[in-house]
């Protein structure tokens, strides 16, 4: 994650920790793809501040979702 849009350097930072909750972190490209399908941006690092919190938003979301998932499964 170097260089970039000086603005969103915390932002970008709080994706890489939402990536990490979600395992993605083994892999560059699917946090790519991701960010090139929730805003049409090429790199992550090439984001606006609001583009990132689409972005962190939209992991946000993901991230709930496996939590619930796993919770309901444990109470099966």
């Amino acid at each position: 994650d170097v260089g970039g849009n000086p603005a969103t350097v915390r932002q970008r930072h709080l994706i890489w920790h939402l990536c990490e909750e979600l395992g993605w972190n083994n892999d560059y490209r699917r946090i790519q793809r991701f960010v090139k399908k929730v805003t049409g941006t090429d790199r992550l690092e090439w984001l606006t501040p609001q583009q990132c919190g689409q972005v962190i938003e939209a992991l946000k979301a993901m991230a709930a979702r496996e939590k619930q998932q796993e919770a309901g499964q444990d109470g099966q």
